[in-house]
């Protein structure tokens, strides 16, 4: 029972959001005071496996996970780490592009005013 509980909490966790494990764990710790760092990842790891979750990897070598599986451009900023999905749809490239692409990184670094 705690099986299917713990992996629909991490998705509905992670819906609309780029969290990393740890935070996925105090989040559901919450609910599940008795869970598991490990069990976690594990149930991390599994979505990520079943195509529920997509693991993201941030610039600075951390591993961030969002349940957003449709083609999407990360955008990052650099001073917050705070990732944000665009469409693909919405993007327009203006090149010859062989083949399908499937990742796309922007990172942007904003000036304080």
């Amino acid at each position: 029972m705690k099986k299917h509980a713990y992996l629909t909490q991490i998705e509905e966790i992670c819906k609309n959001n780029h969290l990393k494990v740890e935070d996925i764990f105090e989040i559901l710790k919450k609910t599940y005071p008795n869970v598991w760092l490990a069990t976690v990842y594990r149930w991390v790891n599994y979505l990520v496996q079943q195509w529920k979750m997509r693991k993201i990897e941030n610039i600075d070598k951390t591993a961030y996970y969002e349940t957003v599986t449709n083609p999407h451009i990360h955008f990052i900023d650099e001073e917050t780490w705070k990732i944000f999905d665009i469409p693909l749809d919405k993007i327009s490239v203006d090149a010859e592009i062989v083949g399908d692409i499937s990742d796309i990184r922007i990172i942007w670094k904003l000036k304080k005013a």
